[in-house]
């Protein structure tokens, strides 16, 4: 989330222009009728989990899905021996408690120019379909950030989640790439 309230603006556009090419006419309507972000008032967070919904349904937060990301993110919760059955439910009360927490906040951030250079190696793991933090915007970022060494590696079969959707690629990356370059 480089820039937010770029970043909400061109996933609310997309997700518009996918539910129009498909002839989704509810999901038209339900975008037009919260319209675009940004989303104030009492009324923000069911608007900006309405266009999340929408998004998800259209393959930009889990490529090529018609669902999104939540039965994948579900199933991986059930099925991993790391969480016990309080943290599976902590994790999605905690999903629901940072958007109202942080959201409002974030809707204010713009690392173009509030972190325009970090002085540690930067790795940026992009999947090209994801619109819910756009990686055109993301992508736009990483050219800007001045950093000591830095790398972008997009994930050409993923959205939100190319740990996930292309995890083979993912954990390659990390044990070649970004282990080896760790300080001992």
């Amino acid at each position: 989330m480089s820039r937010m309230a770029e970043s909400e603006l061109i996933s609310y556009r997309w997700t518009l222009e996918q539910a129009e090419r498909a002839n989704d006419q509810s999901s038209v309507k339900k975008l037009t009728d919260i319209g675009p972000p940004p989303y104030t008032g009492n009324k923000w967070r069911s608007k900006f989990l309405t266009e999340r919904r929408i998004l998800g349904k259209h393959g930009g937060e889990y490529y090529r899905s018609k669902s999104g990301a939540f039965g994948v993110v579900l199933r991986n919760l059930v099925f991993s021996r790391e969480y016990t059955m309080l943290d599976r439910i902590n994790f999605f009360r905690g999903v629901l408690q940072s958007v109202s927490a942080l959201y409002p906040e974030l809707s204010r951030v713009n690392l173009f120019v509030q972190v325009p250079e970090v002085k540690i190696p930067v790795y940026f793991c992009l999947g090209r379909h994801d619109y819910e933090v756009p990686s055109v915007l993301s992508a736009k970022y990483f050219e800007a950030l001045s950093a000591p060494r830095k790398q972008l590696v997009w994930f050409e079969r993923s959205a939100h989640l190319p740990n996930t959707e292309e995890k083979d690629k993912f954990n390659e990356f990390m044990i070649k790439t970004v282990l080896p370059a760790l300080p001992e």
